[in-house]
């Protein structure tokens, strides 16, 4: 139960997103993890990466829009200060257009494999289906068949011959002796209907 809880708690979207920041390759590995423990939120994933990713252009975007109109106060300084850093324009920028960029691409993937997933339940659907129709077919003629031998069971009779005294396995209602080649009467024989 503690394994689980470190699982879910290393697959939450925090987690993920910090590790982003520090070491990336391991981000992309908790984000496959993610996939796997919460399959049912593998279409939401990608859009969080990736509005995570844009939110970081929004202090850009303030910025570029107070310049282009001449806002001056104390926020704004601030923002300008704060967007012309190296944090800034070095970590963030970097990291939010990986995010972007990784939270596109897992967006196709996850809709590859959705539809890749489908095409496979189907196309295995479809071939248990013609199992199920092959065995029923073989099931059908397997018992015509048992049906057909039970019935030349009922009418099969040994038949001494009366004229060299040779038991004789006879199915139809007139055979031939084995050894004198003689015509012998099954008496026992029953028409089937």
């Amino acid at each position: 139960m503690k394994e689980n809880i470190f699982i879910k708690f290393v697959a939450s979207i925090p987690i993920i997103l910090v590790a982003f920041y520090f070491i990336p390759f391991l981000g992309v590995c908790f984000l496959i993890l993610r996939y796997f423990v919460y399959p049912f939120k593998r279409k939401s994933t990608p859009f969080v990466l990736i509005l995570v990713g844009l939110g970081t252009f929004i202090p850009f975007l303030i910025n570029f829009i107070a310049q282009h109109y001449n806002f001056s106060n104390d926020v704004i300084l601030a923002l300008q200060t704060f967007v012309n850093s190296n944090l800034y324009q070095e970590k963030f920028m970097h990291n939010s257009k990986f995010l972007i960029i990784i939270g596109s691409l897992f967006l196709i993937f996850s809709y590859l494999f959705s539809v890749l997933e489908t095409k496979l339940q189907v196309n295995f659907m479809k071939y248990v289906h013609s199992e199920f129709k092959k065995d029923e077919e073989i099931s059908k003629q397997n018992d015509m068949e048992l049906k057909i031998k039970r019935e030349k069971a009922l009418s099969t009779a040994y038949v001494k011959c009366p004229y060299c005294g040779a038991d004789n396995l006879i199915s139809q209602k007139v055979g031939v002796c084995s050894y004198c080649r003689r015509k012998l009467e099954n008496k026992a024989f029953k028409e089937s209907h």
